[in-house]
């Protein structure tokens, strides 16, 4: 794939593509000689839009912040999904309503491993991968609406949509890394925080249309106002690499080689560092409404708490990725660990009002909400032992991977929750009794986290190399 880190970025407007970087086979071209020498006069002096900025970068990062806060904002508001579904007549006497959601989420992130190769291979064909998936999302939505059983719904509004959305958002990561490179942490920032801008809006705006218009109108009127929302971002996400000079890569003669940085450990200090970090993620979100109840605070109180922590969310995802930008690799993922494991135990777990359970859940969300905007300076901090022409590559490989295993500790999260979750309330005692080892778990694997970045000092003496 002819790609941002296969080419020197240069501070300038414009960058000249080597013509030397391309090579058309046959099918790239026809009718005369001298169609094709216009053709490589046109490679020859073709100019690049510039990397990190100008109106080409921001119109693609908007059009892609459009899709994100619409099609992924949808999956994170399911909670207000199962409420309904667990009391229509048609799914409340199954025990699979949670099954829609997981999967949803589940599949996006399990997926990238699978999507990756096959959008790297095929670079010239991203928008329209990019279009497959979105459609595939907002068909997902029409046929959940004609649903009579719940199998119906785990099939639609779970793995359609799952599997939709992780196809879709594969592309406009690849591209986004051709547009953004020394500024790259902050578009991922700006990026991930739309989801945490829509989960202000969606939950409320989606509880409010279940309540007056049952489910199938409310999947119904998402799905044109996806379209509104999202559809026109397809004006302005466009590649930074020319279509027409980009080709499939070729197909190995050989068994693959296999990448350096599998022979670097620091590789798999990141990747512990993630898994843990992961295992505790989805639980203070989960758990805080049920938290602010087991208080005896006013009912909007679990609310106020999730929104809060979408707020912070925003916040923290533009702040922490433009940090990424600027400092050590190891230091954004251990710092964002260090304060959220601290903030569990000295303020989740001793909570006795709204002020403490406020003050978490703004700090989860600054610190927590934010921590894969560090995946993708790590993956590309960790493919720069890697030959030219394999980083972009390498970088997209490494993050697939740090999101599969994001999927996989968010599946696990799950049972072990249930697991450590007590069954008494005790206002008073630590995690007011039932929550006490939740707490206690979601703090231990946090700080343990946040010892990834004991790296940074090992890479420094020497021990670890790039």
């Amino acid at each position: 794939m002819a790609s941002m880190d296969e080419y020197p970025v240069t501070k300038g407007s414009e960058e000249e593509i080597p013509l030397d970087k391309f090579s058309f086979s046959s099918d790239d071209s026809s009718g005369s000689e001298e169609d094709q020498f216009l053709l490589d006069e046109e490679i020859a002096t073709q100019k690049l839009p510039p990397v990190d900025r100008g109106a080409g970068a921001w119109k693609f990062l908007f059009g892609c912040w459009l899709i994100e806060a619409v099609l992924w904002g949808f999956p994170l508001a399911f909670g207000i999904f199962q409420s309904h579904y667990s009391q229509h007549s048609l799914f409340n006497t199954s025990k699979n309503i949670p099954t829609i959601g997981a999967l949803a989420v589940g599949i996006s992130y399990l997926g990238v491993p699978l999507t990756s190769p096959i959008t790297l291979r095929y670079p010239q064909y991203h928008i329209h991968i990019l279009f497959f998936g979105w459609a595939l999302c907002i068909l997902g939505l029409v046929f959940a609406s004609f649903a009579t059983q719940t199998w119906h719904l785990i099939l639609t509004q779970g793995a359609m949509y799952g599997v939709g959305w992780v196809v879709c958002y594969t592309p406009f990561l690849i591209m986004l890394n051709d547009w953004f490179y020394d500024r790259r942490g902050l578009a991922y920032g700006i990026l991930f925080g739309a989801s945490g801008v829509s989960g202000l809006i969606l939950p409320f705006a989606l509880e409010a249309l279940l309540a007056r218009y049952d489910f199938r109108i409310t999947l119904r009127m998402f799905a044109i106002i996806a379209i509104l929302v999202s559809g026109p971002s397809f004006l302005l996400i466009r590649p930074r690499i020319p279509v027409h000079l980009q080709h499939k890569a070729p197909s190995p003669s050989g068994p693959p080689r296999p990448y350096n940085f599998l022979r670097n450990p620091l590789t798999y200090v990141f990747g512990c560092s993630i898994a843990l970090q992961g295992l505790a993620f989805p639980l203070p979100p989960t758990f805080l409404p049920s938290y602010a109840t087991a208080l005896t605070l006013p009912a909007p109180s679990g609310d106020f708490l999730l929104a809060l922590n979408s707020l912070a969310q925003v916040t923290g995802q533009i702040l922490l990725g433009h940090f990424s930008d600027n400092v050590s690799t190891h230091l954004p993922h251990s710092v964002s660990s260090l304060i959220t494991g601290l903030a569990v135990l000295l303020l989740w777990g001793p909570a006795r009002g709204i002020g403490s359970l406020a003050a978490f859940a703004a700090l989860w969300g600054a610190f927590a909400g934010s921590y894969s905007v560090s995946w993708t300076k790590i993956a590309a901090r960790m493919a720069e032992g890697e030959d030219e022409g394999r980083r972009a590559a390498a970088t997209m490989t490494l993050y697939a991977w740090f999101s599969f295993e994001r999927g996989v500790a968010d599946i696990l999260a799950g049972p072990i929750s249930s697991v450590l979750l007590g069954s008494d309330v005790r206002v008073g005692e630590f995690g007011v009794g039932k929550w006490k080892g939740v707490v206690g778990f979601c703090g231990g694997v946090l700080l343990l986290s946040s010892m990834g970045g004991l790296g940074w000092f090992w890479e420094r003496r020497g021990r670890w190399g790039r």
